[in-house]
């Protein structure tokens, strides 16, 4: 299987493929969705590497709640709206002075 961009396009058309799937294939990726969503994520879309870094650094917690999120949507086969906000930092050098009145 291709990987999919990590957007939202990229999401639907993986979500299109995995819910035109038997109810047995469906089942596999459920079971390895909920087993390792990190490996999971990884293997179906093509991450940059900040997507990545975020990928392996979120917390287990985390990685733990939208395990089992994403396998009851993709279970019941229903629709995932997902935002990726992209946020391009610029560095910038801060100089604040400040003047205190007592002096």
């Amino acid at each position: 299987m291709r990987k999919f961009p990590f957007n939202q396009k990229g999401i639907e058309e993986l979500q299109q493929l995995l819910h035109a799937l038997p109810n047995s294939k469906l089942s596999i990726e459920i079971l390895a969705l909920r087993l390792d969503l990190r490996t999971w994520v990884k293997n179906k879309f093509d991450l940059t590497k900040d997507q990545l870094d975020f990928v392996n650094e979120m917390s287990n917690y985390l990685v733990d709640y939208a395990a089992i999120k994403s396998g009851n949507y993709l279970a019941q086969r229903i629709p995932v709206n997902f935002t990726v906000l992209e946020c391009t930092c610029i560095p910038f050098k801060l100089n604040i002075a400040v003047k205190s009145a007592f002096l």
